[in-house]
């Protein structure tokens, strides 16, 4: 596993930036960054839409959720998951949920897994 001490040194280097590149002009495009900075978070796609699930930054361990929507290149929070965590995966249901799988939460490593509705915006 991830040595926690190492990852809240590596949590004051947490970014919000989005880039996207084009492979037509071989060049990275800068997009709206995230509403919070953030470090070891999960990111997954869903409904057209990119959510940027958990992580951490200065201030501690995050439960916050947000999504990005190109057609609008615009960021909005969520409802966020009912504990903070970092270091998890996460991965896109056919339906399009988002399941979130184990990851670091209150000072341990956890199996347990969350699941978000993309339709209810709920955990």
């Amino acid at each position: 596993g991830e040595d926690q001490n190492d990852a809240r040194n590596q949590a004051k280097h947490a970014v919000s930036t989005l880039s996207r590149y084009d492979p037509r002009f071989n060049t990275w495009l800068h997009l709206a960054g995230m509403r919070q900075r953030r470090t070891h978070f999960s990111l997954a796609a869903s409904g057209g839409r990119l959510f940027a699930i958990g992580g951490r930054n200065v201030e501690g361990l995050l439960a916050t959720t947000e999504s990005y929507l190109p057609s609008s290149n615009t960021w909005q929070m969520r409802t966020p998951m009912e504990s903070p965590r970092c270091c998890h995966s996460s991965a896109t249901l056919p339906c399009g949920d988002i399941l979130v799988i184990g990851g670091y939460i209150s000072c341990a490593y956890s199996r347990s897994v969350a699941r978000y509705s993309l339709e209810s915006d709920s955990w």
